[in-house]
């Protein structure tokens, strides 16, 4: 049957890709230009969108501002609104909920089976005492065959009694048990998308920061050979490596060039990267744009700092690594070596002792 179930649902969900498909088909077209999106985003968008774009998703502004931070952290704050990750949410969590039915509904069927085939065993046994009653009554022992009859009767009902309290016991647990797991799993569903976005914010601060030093030595060597900072950035951007860092600072430069203040330009790039070693960079241009400092020897010390935390980090790493292989040496590799040097010695105990 659950087989049965399942192709059925596979089938009506076939046909109804299919009447959608004229719907369904533009809006994946139209994504060519959202090419930043990660694959399952862009597998679900129309759904998302259309979700996003209802009207009827409630967001306070301070939540709608640590979405739209938590946006910036990823690099889809244009492709993405705090609208599209609540929407991302929803799906998910009805998803998750969905799954976790049918899993439960495969899990719970067979116990349920087994209380019913259990009780009807129990039913016919039963009624075989009763008939076997029956018969001795025909042989003429009214006496005890009436009794025979009585307890056959009385078996019965405490089976069918036995019975009932079974089925009626059975359902109210495994309806418990679905709405328990599909609760857990909409919970984890509904969490999912924020901590996919959140372990994508991580990855792109790392990358970032592993990409700063090599910018900043390429901006020092320009300034020093005579360029401004507006020019030696533009060269950074335009001979750097690429990667989520080049792509924030071209930003930064797209706003110059339209108009806003260098110094504005650069503040915003440094809340957009969320990077401590590009705040400093900010604070200390700005500062020496102030003073009238030379730009040259403060690019130079700001690569040589960042790439010293590069190493410090690498360091701290390596001196983590010990205790994070203490675990995985004493419940994998130490049994191993017990039982490797201790077999030898137990069998010639054994033929000793024998």
């Amino acid at each position: 049957m659950i087989g049965i179930a399942a192709a059925l649902a596979a089938l009506c969900a076939a046909c109804l890709a299919l009447l959608l498909r004229a719907w369904l088909l533009p809006l994946w077209r139209g994504q060519a230009d959202r090419p930043g999106l990660p694959p399952l985003w862009r597998a679900v968008w129309p759904w998302l969108d259309g979700i996003a774009r209802s009207g009827w998703l409630f967001l306070s502004w301070r939540r709608r501002g640590r979405l739209r931070r938590l946006l910036e952290r990823t690099g889809l704050e244009r492709l993405l609104t705090p609208a599209h990750v609540v929407a991302a949410s929803y799906l998910s969590a009805l998803g998750a909920a969905v799954i976790a039915l049918l899993l439960a509904g495969l899990w719970l069927a067979p116990a349920g089976s087994g209380f019913g085939v259990g009780g009807g065993t129990r039913v016919e046994t039963a009624a075989g005492a009763k008939t076997g009653a029956g018969a001795s009554t025909g042989a003429g022992a009214s006496t005890g065959a009436g009794a025979s009859t009585g307890a056959g009767a009385n078996t019965a009902a405490g089976a069918n009694t036995g019975a009932g309290a079974n089925t009626g016991a059975n359902p109210g647990a495994t309806t418990f048990a679905r709405l328990a797991a599909c609760l857990v799993a909409a919970g984890l569903g509904a969490f999912l998308p924020r901590h996919a976005l959140r372990m994508r914010a991580r990855t792109r601060a790392r990358r970032m920061a592993k990409e700063l030093p090599f910018l900043l030595d390429m901006a020092t060597l320009c300034v020093e050979a005579g360029l401004n900072l507006h020019g030696a950035l533009q060269q950074a951007v335009e001979y750097g490596p690429p990667g989520p860092l080049r792509d924030e600072l071209q930003w930064a430069l797209g706003d110059m060039r339209a108009g806003m203040a260098r110094l504005d330009a650069l503040h915003a790039w440094a809340a957009r990267t969320d990077l401590h070693g590009v705040r400093i960079l900010v604070t200390a241009l700005a500062q020496g744009e102030s003073l009238g400092m030379s730009l040259g020897p403060i690019l130079r010390v700001q690569a040589e700092q960042r790439r010293a935390e590069r190493f410090q980090q690498a360091e701290r790493q390596a001196m983590r690594a010990p205790v994070k292989m203490l675990l995985p040496l004493l419940t994998c590799i130490f049994p191993c070596t017990f039982v490797v040097l201790g077999f030898p010695i137990v069998v010639q105990l054994r033929e000793a002792l024998q």
